[in-house]
């Protein structure tokens, strides 16, 4: 996982929250794709973006097609 840093206040964001999504999964001329997606939210109370989505991050996920 990478540490990601609120651009206003320089701290590390917490994440507010993830989920999953797939990619062409509707289509059987391509391969299904799975990634895990997480909004990203800055943590200090002082700084503007505190509990704002500040960034969304989304990660591929291996899938077994077996």
């Amino acid at each position: 996982m990478c540490k990601v840093k609120c651009p206003l206040c320089n701290l590390e964001m917490a994440i507010q929250s993830s989920r999953y999504e797939t990619q062409d999964d509707d289509s059987p001329d391509k391969e299904t794709q799975l990634f895990v997606v997480m909004d990203l939210t800055c943590r200090d109370k002082k700084c503007p973006n505190y509990g704002k989505v500040v960034q969304t991050v989304k990660n591929p996920l291996p899938v077994n097609n077996t």
